[in-house]
């Protein structure tokens, strides 16, 4: 008895006369087979769409036949895709609109969406689908979807989604400082900026610093991190920040220049309103 999971391809070889037609029981709606002939005979069989258990299937030529039992098993959840909306998009409208695709090795019995882990309802669709959710009556600020698929035997794949009902008042997304973590740069400092923002009525979700040498056309641009979180640590006795709460400051390595280098840099700032904010552009000279 071979053991396969749903999906895959099953590889069976032989000598002697090639293969005219494969049977199996019970009968499956995918009896996709195919035979090469290089040397000898080797038959692929694709168990994607057949459902777990087991199955008997021979194998005929003009004169033999070949027979085998399989046992299919399926441990692999649906692979869920959100098509619509993005990641933390503003919805102004009474009705949250949500569309996607799922997949699985086998079959798709059911697609639910929950709106902040209240009660799942089921879609429209399986294998592509949408939803149609009444939210007007959630607060203003970020709130969750969740997007559950469950196959025929029983495997569970869930993914979660943020959007954002946005506030009567306008977001007040601040970059309050921006520094360095030296005033003397040369050309062996390892120079790290910082910026402060922070936004009392939603959260700040994307900060960037952006910067070019010498006037280049082209700018680079990098994400920057909320100051220990990545990796989480404690501040150092000897940090100039140790007396400083971790929240709101944000920071990144630019890393070492060469003299007389002349870098410019400025922050970007994205809260989950939706607002974006820049900073003016500031510059250091490597000595």
């Amino acid at each position: 008895c071979f053991v396969v999971q749903v999906g895959e391809t099953i590889e069976i070889r032989g000598d002697g006369e090639p293969i005219t037609d494969v049977q199996i029981e019970p009968s499956t709606f995918y009896n996709n087979w195919r035979q090469q002939t290089n040397t000898g005979w080797e038959v692929q069989i694709d168990t994607t769409g057949w459902i777990s258990g087991d199955y008997q299937i021979t194998l005929f030529s003009e004169h033999s036949s070949h027979f085998l039992e399989i046992e299919l098993f399926d441990i692999a959840g649906p692979e869920i895709h959100i098509e619509t909306p993005e990641d933390y998009q503003l919805i102004t409208d009474d009705f949250l609109t949500v569309s996607g695709t799922t997949t699985d090795a086998g079959w798709v019995e059911s697609v639910e969406i929950s709106i902040d882990r209240g009660p799942y309802q089921p879609v429209e669709g399986l294998t592509s689908w949408t939803a149609s959710v009444n939210i007007s009556n959630l607060s203003c600020g970020e709130h969750r979807f969740s997007i559950q698929a469950k196959d025929l035997a029983g495997n569970i794949q869930t993914v979660m989604q943020t959007f954002v009902v946005p506030s009567e008042n306008p977001s007040d997304l601040t970059i309050y400082e921006i520094f360095l973590n030296t005033d003397n740069i040369t050309n062996t400092s390892n120079v790290i900026v910082y910026a402060n923002c922070s936004s009392t009525q939603y959260d700040v979700i994307h900060i960037s610093v952006w910067y070019h040498i010498n006037d280049a056309a082209a700018w680079i641009s990098k994400e920057m991190y909320r100051y220990a979180d990545f990796p989480s640590q404690d501040r150092h006795e000897e940090d100039p920040l140790n007396n400083q709460t971790n929240s709101p400051i944000y920071g990144l390595e630019l890393g070492i220049f060469d003299t007389d280098e002349q870098v410019s840099f400025y922050i970007s700032a994205k809260d989950s309103s939706g607002t974006e904010i820049e900073s003016g552009v500031l510059s250091f000279l490597v000595s």
